[in-house]
């Protein structure tokens, strides 16, 4: 999940019922402008498995990643491809997003969110990429994107782009027995194809920033007025 720049069935359209007109067809979802970006401009080197810290201690290594990083080839998901911005009221214009490559099923599972695994204790102070990948009692583990990623790191939050999220994290378990931090379609209706996968960054992510320290009892709406306050921000700086 790129924080900076960017963390079910299909229904059935309307149809004609009885000897009546056909029902007028809903409105399709909002996309966003964008053009394509080439993976070699994204600064980091991209992974089809996540890269696991020297320093995890052997047994969380065997009980989360039971079995050996696979060979298959470096390439792409075909679901969703990343993209620059171009919308200029985008909060991350000019920036990169990542998009559907086709229609996304509610529930579907899009990809995974990959990078170095960690210990919480060993995790970047600087990097806008990271996030909570297992958090146990005597086991915390980050996943960072900063340098070693793949498509989901372009995920932008959905505040200030007039849309609402419609993907979440969620972790699962491949028949491997190996954990994965995926990316899950949850739009009731669905991802159509063009639009931007836009995530909940949630309110964590604004405080570890020091935005909302002192806003604890912050309504929702204020909590994201601020962050969206907090984005436009961090993009100036980049």
């Amino acid at each position: 999940m790129c924080l900076r720049c960017t963390r079910l069935m299909p229904r059935d359209k309307g149809k004609a019922s009885g000897g009546g007109a056909a029902a007028a067809a809903a409105p399709p979802p909002p996309t966003t402008s964008h053009v394509s970006v080439p993976w070699h401009v994204c600064g980091a080197t991209f992974i089809t498995e996540n890269v696991w810290d020297k320093r995890v201690p052997v047994d969380v290594l065997k009980r989360f990643r039971p079995a050996p990083v696979g060979s298959s080839p470096s390439q792409p998901c075909t679901l969703m491809r990343p993209g620059r911005i171009t919308d200029p009221s985008h909060p991350a214009y000019g920036q990169c997003g990542l998009f559907a490559a086709k229609k996304l099923a509610c529930g579907a599972h899009v990809c995974d969110y990959r990078g170095v695994v960690c210990l919480t204790e060993h995790e970047s102070k600087t990097s806008d990429y990271t996030l909570s990948f297992v958090d146990e009692p005597g086991i915390r583990l980050t996943l960072d994107a900063e340098k070693f990623g793949n498509e989901a790191r372009f995920i932008n939050d959905y505040r200030g782009t007039g849309q609402k999220a419609n993907v979440r994290f969620a972790t699962r378990v491949d028949h491997r027995g190996v954990t994965h931090m995926g990316v899950f379609v949850s739009a009731p209706r669905g991802v159509a194809k063009g639009q931007e996968l836009l995530l909940s960054y949630g309110k964590g992510f604004w405080l570890a920033r020091g935005l909302l320290r002192h806003h604890d009892s912050c309504s929702e709406q204020d909590v994201d007025a601020l962050a969206e306050t907090l984005e436009r921000v961090l993009l100036e700086e980049t």
